[in-house]
């Protein structure tokens, strides 16, 4: 091919793009392409077959019997499983704790009846119902942070969301009982509304509010591991007390803050007795004798008996025979009844060494969003456990490159605070504009809640699940990058206006 050939064809390919581009600009705004991105990725994910989601861990009994469903005969919890029975009958093991998944799942299964079956649901249903819920979150935090422009640095991080946002290891948890999957719905829509709540005026505003409260109260309801999330927005809530003054303002954000803080008190009770039983003595054998170098001496000073010794890194629910049964009558009075909350953080506090290591670990989980131990595949179409690895390019890469130090995300929390003060400050003095101010508080509640939520999870789970555990953390500092990255873009970082 002659140069002049060459340089007619790349003219010719430039002008198309641009024609592209331009009707791209033109009908679709950077929200909706983002929307778009995580709708299409969802669908062939989801919803075409082979479908994908994480097999059971042994933790979708509960819920299915919460919600008047039951697995079929011939069910391997190796697999991703699509189809339940659906109970015609009276369920008296149904649970008396409301979770907001049940909200999603009933709402699932009223759909299953009305077009596919009254016996069998198809756990389609609820990745379709959850994956709804989270584009219009998503759609939500991209409309808050490039407010009606449509610049190319607009479209790149339109794209950019997309690619994080719709990366299959989030996906994959809306076809799963798992309750991780409100736990990013309402996590993202509750920051969403934070950062949109300032460009809004009149009634919008009072309900953008309102809806923020929902959503945090939705979010912290969806499981008892994400409590903590509970101070994490009564920090970030204190922006709000900065809106131009209606009457009675004050009282009505101080009753929200302090529902958020009650809801996050009555979430950690949302426990079984036989969940207290199995969390306790995971942090027990997974906490309390990890990377502990003298653990003879640690349980003489604490008054248990050394022969708990042998028990390190056990299961609750070991596969293999143990001398020992953990819910045997003999441990519950010699071991569990023998410490709690109280003692766990005195122990911590005597032994800060152990304490680091063991927050190390947790980090090094912290960015491991796909479940290793679970299976994406159903039975028909993959082997026990294969793992599914298309466009999960974001997640691999924070799984791998990522800092697996917990005091980085420590360090990575005050040069945020610090940046975002700048646009606090620019904004408190010119009492024109509240965007900067609450996005401080936002940015320092979220960082608070990666710093928190490891040591949380260690007290109360050991490194048990670290990868489902840490969802909200490696979510949360998804978001505040995000967040960062928009305010580069739109050269608003150090001064926080919401235009």
């Amino acid at each position: 091919m002659s140069s002049s050939k060459f340089i007619d064809s790349w003219r010719q390919i430039k002008l198309k793009g641009q024609q592209a581009l331009g009707l791209i600009i033109k009908y679709c705004s950077p929200a909706t392409l983002t929307a778009i991105i995580c709708g299409v990725m969802g669908i062939y994910l989801l919803l075409i077959a082979p479908i994908h989601g994480y097999a059971d861990n042994g933790d979708f009994n509960r819920v299915l019997n919460g919600n008047n469903l039951y697995a079929l005969k011939g069910s391997n919890s190796q697999y991703v499983v699509t189809q339940y029975g659906i109970k015609q009958y009276y369920n008296d093991l149904g649970s008396g704790v409301w979770k907001t998944q049940s909200f999603f799942i009933q709402l699932a299964i009223l759909i299953n009846k009305m077009f596919f079956s009254t016996h069998i649901f198809d756990i389609r249903f609820l990745g379709l119902v959850y994956l709804i819920a989270y584009i219009a979150s998503i759609y939500m935090f991209t409309k808050s942070l490039v407010p009606g422009r449509r610049s190319m640095g607009a479209y790149v991080f339109a794209i950019l969301v997309g690619i994080v946002a719709g990366d299959s290891a989030f996906l994959m948890y809306f076809n799963s009982f798992y309750p991780q999957a409100t736990t990013l719905i309402f996590l993202v829509l509750a920051v969403a509304l934070l950062i949109y709540i300032p460009q809004l005026h009149g009634r919008k505003l009072f309900a953008a509010v309102i809806g923020y409260f929902i959503a945090v109260f939705l979010l912290i309801m969806g499981d008892y591991s994400v409590a903590p999330l509970g101070v994490v927005f009564a920090i970030a809530s204190a922006g709000l007390f900065f809106l131009p003054r209606i009457r009675y303002q004050r009282w009505y954000l101080g009753a929200g803050v302090a529902m958020i803080l009650i809801t996050s008190g009555i979430s950690t009770t949302m426990l079984t007795p036989e969940e207290q039983m199995v969390n306790k003595f995971q942090s027990f054998t997974k906490g309390v004798l990890a990377n502990n170098d003298d653990p003879i001496s640690s349980l003489s000073n604490a008054s248990l008996n050394k022969q708990f010794i042998l028990m390190k890194d056990q299961d609750y629910f070991p596969t293999d025979y143990t001398a020992l049964k953990p819910d045997s009558k003999y441990v519950q009075h010699n071991l569990i009844d023998k410490y709690n909350t109280f003692w766990l953080v005195d122990y911590y506090g005597n032994h800060l060494k152990q304490l680091g290591t063991s927050l190390n670990d947790v980090a090094k989980n912290m960015m491991v969003v796909q479940v290793s131990a679970l299976g994406n595949y159903t039975k028909g179409h993959g082997r026990a456990l294969q793992q599914f690895s298309f466009f999960t390019l974001y997640s691999q890469l924070s799984s791998t490159f990522y800092p697996k130090k917990y005091a980085f995300n420590v360090m990575i929390g005050l040069t945020l605070g610090i940046i975002y003060l700048v646009g606090m400050y620019n904004n408190f003095k010119s009492r024109k504009e509240i965007a900067g101010i609450m996005k401080f508080f936002l940015i320092v509640g979220l960082m608070i809640g990666t710093m928190i939520l490891p040591l949380t999870t260690l007290l109360t789970f050991g490194e048990t699940n670290l990868s489902q555990h840490m969802l909200p953390v490696s979510f949360s500092l998804d978001l505040v990058y995000l967040i960062l990255i928009a305010d580069v873009i739109r050269k608003k970082l150090w001064k926080g206006t919401s235009q």
